[in-house]
């Protein structure tokens, strides 16, 4: 509801205005209309600023989705805010709030035009969802980085960041995976976000028992698969992926479902994730007076509770894990992965494992997130390109990662390395 005058408020009846994500709003200049960024009804994930007029009850949209905004301050008839582009990291723009024109003010990067970045090309795709009642956006969205000599006539080995595409592609959620760098090495990127469920006629408690409900095969978590794997399949169909050199990696959700794409599906060839994965572990993370005033729900490892985890939780499907897997683990959450890590190691499965002290869930160090970067890198390039950095400050780790390229076959338990660092 909006008022000028604070007589009579009135209410916005358009569905630009609903939502849970409105969380600034500001009045035009002239105090004719009000303005606000809402996230785009199509794909749930982009923003866009609207303009709404009380007294014709009309909606216009000034900014289209695509850029990431964020930090606006409204300045007579200007919103200053930081901006960034899929290939430009933030600064400072101003945007006219009456034509919805984009001036930039400040750009605090400029040494970023002397670098040279490969095509970024923006895609869609259906999501396919299966429970039309989970409330799941139409369309997902994400960008393909192309290597900056990218060549049509070539089958690339691929990199997917599953989580969240909007802004600057510098890496996912977390910023773990130099995915400019990835592509400048000749590995295509493709960069998808998660669909994005709510129902506005149930509690946040509720929502999320119905997209993990059992009886309904745990909907949130094959809806991110398979809408992860859709986008894969719409770039691999224009014939430029090698479909047998397909790396995958993340934090947070984009670690717990890269991990559960592992035992579910035979498409992934490498894997590096930098946190947890869903499992009973989240029950005890939690204390009882927590659990109540948060309404936390998930079940403990009772017989009971158990029947639900062991379908999701992937220690318990280590068998199905072909892939080897690189951990850049924070030390604050060792504790959810040791299930797992042991699980991998009994199976004698291919594994490197790395925590990281003082680190929280996104990791902050500079000296943290450099090892990370330079290691996803030479992960990835060691997996699906065959190719090892000469360093000699490397020459330990490549003889591990040998060793780990012979138990992607069977092999004794005795040639099984202990990995974790």
């Amino acid at each position: 509801m909006a008022t000028s005058d604070g007589s009579h408020p009135v209410p916005c009846l358009a569905p630009e205005c609903s939502g849970l994500f409105i969380d600034t709003v500001w009045w035009s200049a002239d105090a004719s209309r009000v303005l606000f960024w809402n996230l785009d009804a199509n794909t749930g994930m982009e923003s866009a600023l609207y303009a709404w007029s009380p007294s014709t009850g009309k909606v216009a949209m000034l900014v289209r989705p695509g850029d990431l905004f964020k930090n606006c301050t409204m300045a007579a008839h200007r919103l200053i805010c930081l901006r960034e582009t899929v290939v430009q990291p933030a600064h400072v723009v101003e945007v006219d709030t009456r034509s919805g024109a984009i001036t930039v003010v400040s750009d605090v990067n400029p040494e970023l035009r002397n670098i040279r970045f490969g095509k970024v090309e923006r895609l869609e795709w259906d999501v396919p969802s299966t429970v039309p009642e989970a409330g799941y956006q139409p369309r997902a969205f994400g960008y393909i980085l192309y290597p900056p000599d990218f060549d049509s006539t070539r089958k690339y080995p691929v990199f997917v960041a599953p989580y969240s595409a909007g802004g600057f592609q510098r890496g996912d959620v977390g910023d773990e995976h130099p995915l400019f760098a990835y592509a400048a090495n000749g590995i295509l990127v493709v960069h998808t976000s998660y669909p994005f469920a709510i129902q506005m006629n149930k509690s946040s408690n509720d929502v999320e028992k119905a997209l993990f409900s059992s009886e309904q095969d745990f909907p949130y978590l094959n809806t991110m698969m398979k809408s992860t794997l859709r986008a894969l399949d719409v770039v691999s169909k224009r014939g430029i992926v090698n479909e047998g050199r397909v790396g995958i990696g993340g934090i947070s959700q984009a670690s717990g479902n890269s991990l559960y794409m592992l035992w579910k599906e035979d498409r992934i060839a490498a894997a590096s994730v930098g946190g947890g994965y869903l499992g009973p572990w989240m029950y005890y993370s939690w204390t009882p007076r927590s659990r109540s005033e948060s309404g936390e729900w998930y079940p403990g490892a009772t017989l009971d509770g158990l029947k639900w985890w062991n379908p999701i939780d992937v220690a318990q499907h280590v068998d199905k894990i072909k892939a080897p897997i690189l951990f850049n683990i924070p030390d604050q959450e060792i504790a959810a992965n040791t299930t797992l890590l042991r699980h991998l190691e009994d199976a004698h499965k291919p594994f490197d494992a790395y925590v990281f002290p003082g680190e929280y869930h996104e990791k902050w160090q500079p000296a943290h997130r450099l090892a990370i970067y330079q290691r996803n890198l030479d992960w990835f390039r060691f997996w699906l390109q065959d190719y090892e950095d000469p360093s000699s400050a490397k020459v330990e780790q490549y003889v591990r990662w040998r060793d780990l390229r012979k138990l992607r076959v069977p092999a004794p338990p005795a040639l099984a390395p202990s990995l974790v660092h």
